[in-house]
């Protein structure tokens, strides 16, 4: 070969490694990046969980409530605390929800 074929095939070769460098670093930058969108996605199906098992103890405490109302003719205890802890957390898990979907 003569010395401009081989500055060619070095020409044509460093080309084919940085081509080859960029796709690695292309790749490993989306899948940190999807790990992260993961990451993010994980730590809102456990706020909507926490939230969940929130909302669920304070129907369970109406529910409770209201069934001694009935049975003793007793009064309710912090009846509108609890409606209002409902209505906050199932606003919550609605804009959790939310979050969740637009993250795909």
């Amino acid at each position: 070969m003569s010395e401009n074929n081989n500055d060619d095939f070095s020409k044509q070769m460093n080309e084919f490694l940085d081509k080859a460098v960029k796709t690695v670093q292309d790749c490993g930058k989306k899948a940190a990046d999807r790990l992260d969108l993961e990451k993010q996605k994980a730590g809102i199906r456990s706020e909507i969980g926490h939230t969940k098992k929130v909302l669920s103890d304070a129907y369970d405490q109406l529910g409770r409530g209201y069934y001694a109302y009935k049975m003793n003719s007793t009064e309710m205890v912090d009846e509108q605390v609890l409606l209002d802890r409902i209505t906050e957390k199932e606003n919550q898990i609605k804009e959790l929800n939310e979050k969740l979907n637009q993250l795909g």
